[in-house]
């Protein structure tokens, strides 16, 4: 087995930026004893003036130029949740001497789950609602209900990502291009990095079914929340990070 990487790339989902995360970079890095980074996605945060490519393949060759520019030393480690699994996916089967370890958040496949399961009917009618809703906070609102289950003050979250909209300002040309990326995507035969699945089973925005497909694929040790929802890190940070750290451990 080789050494626990010292350095972790975190990766967020459809239409987020690293500010999403809020103080989650902060837990993961103090829990699991490691160095965190955040680079957001094309068309988002800082890269809100980017166009976004139409394929994952497009989307994680953007993300790994920028990456491969940080530097450091040695394989890392990648984090990433829902669109952020499928870019992971995909980077770990192209260039797997990037990376050590991997951990996928509530992610799917066209090739292992049908449409309906990686995204729930009851969510369409909302979540293309959302895209084409102008006012921030009327949308951030509509977001957060559907990704977090746990979250007591819902309105909180809401404004504070209804701020991170206002200030970027992202086009809703990107929201739609990294759709269609997304739903084209297909998970490959293997992977020759270790990989966690992380899944919710109180997901209401996809369904848990796409985790297990994607365990079953990779033959993947898969870990279980009861009640968070889709926003896994939101809803739980603590119990992520525990186990993340439990997983590297074992695999050290």
């Amino acid at each position: 087995m080789s050494a626990v990487p010292k350095r972790w790339l975190l990766l967020r989902g459809l239409a987020r930026e690293k500010r999403h995360w809020g103080a989650f970079p902060d837990h993961f890095a103090k829990d699991v004893g490691v160095e965190v980074h955040t680079i957001d996605l094309p068309g988002m945060g800082t890269e809100v003036q980017s166009i976004v490519p139409t394929t994952v393949q497009g989307i994680t060759d953007d993300l790994r130029a920028r990456w491969l520019a940080l530097g450091g030393e040695g394989p890392a480690g990648i984090f990433a949740v829902s669109l952020g699994g499928m870019i992971l996916l995909d980077w770990c089967t192209r260039y797997p001497g990037d990376f050590a370890r991997a951990v996928i958040v509530n992610s799917s496949a066209g090739n292992l789950s049908p449409f309906h399961h990686r995204l729930r009917p009851p969510v369409y009618r909302r979540l293309f609602g959302s895209v084409l809703e102008n006012d921030p906070r009327v949308r951030e609102r509509t977001i957060v209900g559907l990704v977090t289950n746990l979250q007591k003050d819902i309105d909180t979250v809401a404004g504070a990502w209804a701020s991170y909209a206002e200030d970027t300002k992202p086009k809703r040309a990107s929201v739609l291009r990294q759709l269609w990326a997304g739903s084209r995507f297909k998970a490959p035969v293997k992977i020759d990095v270790p990989l966690l699945v992380l899944g919710s089973k109180g997901d209401r925005f996809v369904d848990p079914r796409c985790s297990e497909r994607i365990a079953e694929r990779f033959s993947a040790p898969i870990e279980w929340h009861d009640d968070a929802g889709h926003d896994l890190p939101l809803d739980a940070p603590a119990w992520v990070t525990a186990a993340v750290r439990r997983w590297v451990m074992v695999q050290a």
